[in-house]
């Protein structure tokens, strides 16, 4: 781990050939495609690359690559349940030119929010969607994480401040336009 943290090739190498095959192994009780069970995996690899220098692991290391691979998993899964449902209500439902203009804004839309988003810790994530996407109130996330109110409305506030940088590079009018033409109509 220390060799990790402070970006050692041999030590990251190490960590690699002890555990790629078993977190495949693991990716593969989720999804069935071996190579999207290898990209999954060597996505983790790369984030744990990125952020070696900033890595608080509370548990084991397995724990933690286990627990990525999970997240990022589950996060395919829903992507692809998203994916079949759009494919099977455009073919039962075609698009006239207008909701064509709609969608193709909202994917971009989408696009950034994804992006946006991967920005947010997991902690930050869990609460903005929580509170401003799924509505539920800053007491109630509290309660059903079992967190105080004030590390919620912390949390919720780094969010917004993070996402709100995040947006100025796309430019608060176009952010404005696709919002409007998302909700209003």
């Amino acid at each position: 781990m220390e060799g990790l943290v402070v970006g050692d090739k041999r030590a990251f190498h190490a960590i690699f050939v002890n555990y790629y095959a078993d977190l495949v192994m693991f990716a593969g009780s989720f999804i069935q495609q071996k190579d999207v069970c290898e990209d999954i995996v060597q996505d983790v690899f790369l984030k744990l690359i990125d952020s070696h220098e900033s890595i608080q692991i509370r548990t084991s290391l397995k724990s933690y690559l286990l627990g990525m691979v999970h997240n990022r998993c589950l996060g395919f899964i829903e992507h692809g349940k998203v994916e079949k449902h759009f494919i099977e209500y455009s073919l039962r439902h075609p698009m006239s030119d207008s909701q064509w203009d709609d969608y193709v804004l909202y994917s971009d839309f989408s696009e950034h929010l994804d992006r946006a988003m991967s920005i947010l810790s997991e902690k930050e994530r869990n609460i903005f969607e929580r509170c401003l996407i799924n509505g539920d109130k800053p007491k109630d996330v509290s309660a059903q994480m079992s967190i105080p109110l004030r590390t919620v409305q912390h949390n919720l506030r780094q969010a917004t401040m993070k996402l709100s940088s995040f947006f100025k590079g796309i430019g608060l009018v176009m952010l404005v336009v696709i919002v409007f033409n998302i909700f209003v109509r």
